[in-house]
């Protein structure tokens, strides 16, 4: 989908929220939809120099900042020390998969949770009820497993990531 195309309904969802329409808090979450994985604050800032749009960091760790605390974007923990955030979709909720070797980050769009959601609450009598969850899931990419042996065996490692 073109950023033209994009650009009304990401107008609409910032109005939505009471937030003022910005070209940095555009520029952010134009970014973010195009992205079919998480992203790091590094990697927003890049894509957005090569769309020649000089937004500067400290804006756009403010803009990510705002957005989060409004719902509209949210940090996903990836297994390494970097902070990833991505669009929140309202209608859709989803899960990554991370490949340890190469990074690769694909998203599930199918949550396994409300299956065990009674079991959890079951097995933890302390807590009444369960509002949220993140769950990631880790392992080796079809095309990392074809190059080397199952690291089953091998230790665990923060994945990865590519640039």
């Amino acid at each position: 989908m073109s950023a033209r195309k994009q650009k009304k309904p990401l107008e609409e969802i910032l109005r939505a929220t009471e937030l003022k329409v910005t070209v940095p808090r555009l520029a952010v979450l134009s970014v973010l939809a195009g992205s079919g994985s998480p992203m790091r604050i590094k990697d927003v800032e890049k894509q957005l120099r090569e769309q020649c749009k000089e937004i500067d960091t400290v804006t756009i760790y403010r803009t990510i900042e705002t957005l989060k605390k409004k719902g509209m974007v949210k940090r996903v923990r990836l297994d390494d020390d970097a902070a990833y955030f991505e669009l929140v979709d309202p209608e859709r909720h989803y899960h990554h998969f991370t490949c340890y070797a190469c990074g690769k980050c694909t998203r599930i769009n199918r949550c396994v949770f409300p299956k065990y959601r009674p079991m959890l609450l079951r097995d933890f009598p302390e807590f009444a009820e369960i509002t949220d969850h993140e769950i990631e899931f880790f392992g080796t990419c079809a095309k990392c497993a074809k190059k080397r042996p199952s690291p089953v065996s091998a230790k665990k490692k923060s994945p990865k990531r590519r640039p």
